[in-house]
């Protein structure tokens, strides 16, 4: 049977990895908040007069 070994990442690849990670997750986030503020609101409020 044959392994393979995982050479350790370097301090740059490493930095390079979070900081693309935290790009994916900030525009995942922004698109959330987007569709989420551009739906409309089901609950409709009327005022009832007398």
């Amino acid at each position: 049977m044959r392994t393979t070994q995982q050479t350790p990442m370097t301090q740059q690849q490493s930095l390079i990895n979070n900081v693309l990670w935290f790009l994916a997750s900030l525009g995942l986030a922004f698109f959330i908040w987007i569709s989420s503020s551009t739906t409309a609101d089901p609950i409709i409020e009327r005022r009832y007069t007398r």
